[in-house]
């Protein structure tokens, strides 16, 4: 799954206790 760094920034703003094993795995990180 590929998502753009606009899409998963807003995915992460929503959802701030998001686990961040997924920000690597949408291939992105703080």
């Amino acid at each position: 799954m590929i998502m753009d760094g606009a899409k998963a920034r807003a995915v992460y703003e929503r959802e701030p206790g998001g686990d961040p094993r997924m920000w690597v795995w949408r291939g992105w990180a703080p």
